[in-house]
């Protein structure tokens, strides 16, 4: 399914019936500018709301988030996207 190029990423832990807990959807808002700071190639961050999810940049525009478990998390990339 194509999402464009202003898709998101949602974080779907409450929806207990799928198997994976990242999901794309487009954007209904369309293309925003970053409000915050962009990070540098090998920083991460770690968001610990409701449920952990790390993610790191790295080369080549790629961005990629796991979920604490290790189980599941997203990869973002010019080349092509995909959770797992």
């Amino acid at each position: 399914m194509e999402y464009g190029e202003c898709a998101v990423v949602l974080q779907t832990h409450e929806e207990t019936s799928r198997s994976a807990p990242f999901r794309f959807e487009k954007s209904a808002e369309g293309c925003l500018s970053p409000a915050d700071d962009l990070l540098n190639i090998g920083q991460k961050l770690t968001l610990t709301a409701d449920h952990t999810t790390t993610c790191v940049v790295g080369e080549d525009r790629l961005t990629a988030c796991i979920d604490g478990d290790g189980k599941h998390g997203f990869v973002l990339q010019p080349s092509g996207s995909w959770v797992f």
